[in-house]
């Protein structure tokens, strides 16, 4: 029988693939959960996630390829200050810098205490990073030495906006803090909501917005010294904003939903995507083209301002839990909501299969030859393949007690005996 820990190409688990020789084959181009991103322009973006994720486009998100980050750490945010050099924060003290435009990272010492959330640049030179407990460092050196400021709060802070001399940062709880001085002190902001904040951002040198749970977009016009709630008649959470130009802005949200602003941030109005994961980080290249990423490594973009919208990410996403091939070529997948997936080129390309039901969890699966093969799972249920691809007949043997992979399935290649082992 195989062992499920074969399957570390899929996404069961979260995965890194920074030390290894594996390469993504479902989905692509990875499946890991994407937090943050960071475009140099129109063509040249990166996106960031849990298992040390960090990848690259050129074509502006059509095509992505994985970078060596070096860590298996959850990667959560990144900045670059010219087209060679940048930053990546994420969890556990993770603070990361490259220098030749992704290909390798090196550690950058920071004395964090936990979780790193934001790093954001005012410059080439002045920097900051924050993240749990009100940290906030700041660098002047173009992020060789980085200094704790002082914050005046205990909230562990997610996001960072600079324009001009003007810093902010923004928090759980409703934590804000500001400085008018480059960074160098921090007064706290109370905007009268105490809602998790996930990001806050300017539009221009006066108007900036922050983004957060149970419906929250506020708004200031005076480079953050107050703020106003937006209109946006949901209770969603939005994890991220961006302006195409003065007027249109989007925001991503749960379960799929982006919404949009078409007068400055007054009223939004949400739109249906190509996915149903939740989106977390979202950037508009003008009032039409906007790129999303989010849950289960989903990446989606539209051309006519949120309308409609492409999923650049493909394959399918549900968990997977084992793996049977009969030759180099011939092999067969089972997991979650009835999902069975067949391989004919050795896994470089996988075919999905309805097998069970939608409800199905299948735990093992095992074929005797490329047409015959018998698949396990919840509730007891067997279900046999006579044809073994996409056309093939799927059908209910018996129902016993939950089947669980642990030599529960096995088979004769004399012949077609199936011997059950319960667990």
């Amino acid at each position: 029988m195989k062992n499920i820990y074969g399957l570390l190409l899929f996404s069961i688990f979260t995965v890194n693939v920074s030390f290894s020789q594996w390469q993504w084959q479902n989905p692509l181009p990875q499946g890991n959960i994407l937090f943050g991103s960071y475009f140099l322009n129109s063509n040249t973006g990166y996106a960031c996630g849990d298992g040390g994720t960090i990848i690259k486009t050129t074509d502006g998100g059509l095509n992505w390829n994985i970078l060596l980050s070096q860590t298996k750490e959850s990667v959560r945010s990144l900045h670059f200050i010219n087209s060679l050099t940048g930053f990546a924060c994420g969890l556990n003290k993770l603070f990361l810098k490259t220098t030749d435009a992704g290909q390798s990272w090196q550690p950058v010492s920071v004395n964090a205490s936990a979780n790193l959330f934001a790093v954001k640049f005012l410059n080439n030179t002045t920097g900051f990073v924050c993240g749990d407990n009100g940290e906030l460092f700041r660098t002047a050196d173009g992020g060789t030495v980085w200094t704790l400021i002082q914050t005046n709060t205990s909230r562990t802070l997610t996001s960072l906006a600079v324009s001009d001399s003007v810093v902010l940062t923004a928090g759980l709880y409703g934590a804000l803090a500001r400085s008018s001085n480059y960074g160098e002190t921090f007064q706290t902001v109370n905007t009268g909501n105490t809602n998790y904040f996930f990001d806050v951002s300017f539009k221009n040198s006066l108007t900036g917005f922050i983004a957060g749970a149970y419906g929250t977009i506020l708004k200031t016009t005076n480079k953050g010294l107050s703020w106003g709630a937006s209109s946006t008649g949901t209770g969603r959470w939005f994890y991220s904003i961006s302006f195409g130009d003065e007027n249109t802005g989007f925001a991503a949200s749960d379960y799929g939903n982006v919404y949009r602003t078409t007068n400055g941030g007054s009223n939004w109005t949400g739109y249906v995507t190509a996915t149903s994961e939740y989106q977390y980080s979202l950037k508009a290249f003008d009032v039409n083209n906007v790129i999303s990423f989010g849950n289960k490594g989903t990446i989606i973009k539209t051309s006519n301002a949120g309308i409609n919208w492409t999923d650049y990410s493909y394959g399918f996403r549900n968990s997977l839990f084992a793996v049977d091939f009969i030759n180099e070529n011939y092999g067969w997948t089972c997991g979650a909501q009835g999902t069975v997936a067949l391989t004919i080129n050795g896994g470089s390309n996988w075919t999905r299969i309805q097998a069970g039901a939608a409800d199905d969890f299948l735990y093992q699966i095992d074929f005797i030859n490329s047409s015959t093969g018998y698949c396990v799972g919840e509730y007891g249920k067997i279900y046999k393949s006579t044809n073994g691809d996409t056309t093939g007949i799927h059908y209910l043997l018996l129902t016993l007690q939950d089947i669980m992979p642990c030599n529960s399935l096995m088979k004769t290649r004399a012949g077609s005996a199936v011997i059950l082992q319960d667990c």
